[in-house]
């Protein structure tokens, strides 16, 4: 069984990757083929370069390393899924994948025979946008973060089009949306495990694992974001519509959904 977490940035993305890579059952997937991550396994094991992929992934899971590197849609499509055993529960998380097409993954995957499960975060605009705009701002990236340039070039292409990625992402078998605003009374295992059971994937904690409170920060929006948006209160309407009082919606492979409520 193969989890896709395709985003949004900013929903705990990280968080589940963290607590996953050494705290429980579930293998992560990171960005297998990065130099940096290369470099940095070859210390512990100096054949990584030649084994298959399976292996690659268990070593880098045996190991605290520490930059999370999460895979890109090219380094995904890439990979042998063949090589994956089929008993094992493998998680691949890029909070952008969403804006991609990330359906081509889910084939490649299913190909090979693994069951695909589907995660998707949401957020709420002013928050979404903020909290990525401070995130790369403190990465130092060399890109305009400015929160206008953020939202109309990355973010936008979700909220625009709200309705059209929940009808694509709910043709798949087994997705499940959850809104990271309404998450304010969970731990971070508590969350996860909600995620996990109600996709019915049998996750087991390490003892070792540290609960932690979930951080919903709230943003002003200083830099008049609600004002520089078109079409702001029609794409907010829908955004309410579908998410506002709801923890997370659960499409079966019957069709069906199931809500969790705040």
């Amino acid at each position: 069984m193969i989890i896709l977490h395709i985003g949004l940035p900013k929903t705990a993305t990280t968080l589940i990757f963290q607590t996953l890579t050494f705290g429980t059952n579930v293998i992560v997937i990171p960005d297998l083929f990065h130099l940096e991550l290369i470099n940095e396994m070859e210390k512990y094991n100096i054949n990584y370069k030649n084994l298959n992929d399976n292996d690659k992934i268990i070593e880098f899971n045996k190991h605290d390393y520490g930059n999370y590197l999460e895979p890109s849609i090219p380094t995904v499509m890439s990979i042998n899924y063949e090589d994956l055993d089929i008993n094992n529960i493998y998680f691949i998380k890029n909070p952008l994948f969403v804006l991609d097409n990330y359906n081509l993954i889910v084939e490649k995957i299913k190909k090979a025979g693994h069951e695909v499960k589907i995660i998707l975060g949401v957020r709420n605009i002013i928050d979404e946008s903020y909290s990525l705009h401070y995130h790369w701002e403190s990465l130092k990236l060399e890109i305009n973060s400015c929160v206008n340039v953020l939202y109309n070039h990355i973010l936008s292409r979700f909220y625009n089009n709200i309705n059209n990625i929940i009808e694509t992402l709910f043709n798949n078998d087994d997705a499940i949306i959850y809104n990271f605003d309404n998450l304010i009374n969970y731990t971070d295992k508590q969350f996860i495990l909600t995620l996990f059971n109600e996709l019915k994937v049998p996750i087991v904690f390490n003892d070792n694992v540290i609960v932690k409170n979930i951080l919903i920060n709230k943003y002003e929006d200083t830099e008049c974001l609600e004002n520089s948006i078109e079409n702001y209160t029609e794409i907010q309407n829908i955004y309410k519509h579908h998410f506002e009082n709801i923890v997370f919606i659960h499409h079966l492979k019957d069709n069906a959904c199931v809500y969790g409520y705040k």
